[in-house]
C-alpha cells in the first residue's frame, strides 16, 4: 500500500473512531439524565462543542478525556474502548449517583447538613 492509500485509511479509521467516541458520550450523557447544556457545564464548554463531540465532527482532546470520563462515571478506558457489554457494576441508580457526586461539590457545612438531614428522613423511616 503507498503513503497516499495508507493515509486515507488512516483517515477514515480516524473519522469512524470519533463517530464511535461521540455516539458513546451521547448515549451515556443520556443514561445520566443529562442535558448538553449541563455536561458542558460541568467541562467548562460549551452546549455545541458537545453536539459536535457527540456527532464526531470534533476532535476532543486528550487533555480533556479524563474530566469528561469522570462527569460520565466511567474511566477513561471506558469511555475510549467502551463498557464492553455487560453491566459495568451494581450500585446506586444513575440519579442518585449523579447527586451524589454533585453532593461531594458543595462545600463542607452543606454536605454536612444534607447527610444530617438524609439520617433523620431514614430513621424516621426506620421507625414506621
Amino acid at each position: 500500500m503507498d503513503t497516499e492509500k495508507a493515509w486515507i485509511v488512516f483517515m477514515e479509521d480516524n473519522e469512524k473512531f470519533f463517530e464511535v467516541l461521540g455516539s458513546r458520550i451521547a448515549g451515556r450523557r443520556k443514561e445520566l439524565h443529562l442535558t448538553q447544556e449541563e455536561l458542558g457545564q460541568t467541562l467548562k464548554v460549551t452546549q455545541q462543542e458537545i453536539a459536535s463531540y457527540e456527532k464526531g465532527q470534533r476532535r476532543i482532546p486528550v487533555s480533556r478525556l479524563p474530566a469528561l470520563a469522570e462527569a460520565l462515571s466511567l474511566t477513561v478506558e471506558e469511555l475510549v474502548h467502551g463498557m464492553n457489554g455487560g453491566p459495568r457494576k451494581r450500585g446506586p441508580s444513575s440519579k442518585f449517583q449523579r447527586q451524589f457526586e454533585l453532593l461531594s461539590r458543595l462545600p463542607r457545612n452543606e454536605q454536612e447538613f444534607v447527610g444530617k438531614f438524609l439520617e433523620n428522613i431514614l430513621q424516621k423511616a426506620a421507625v414506621s
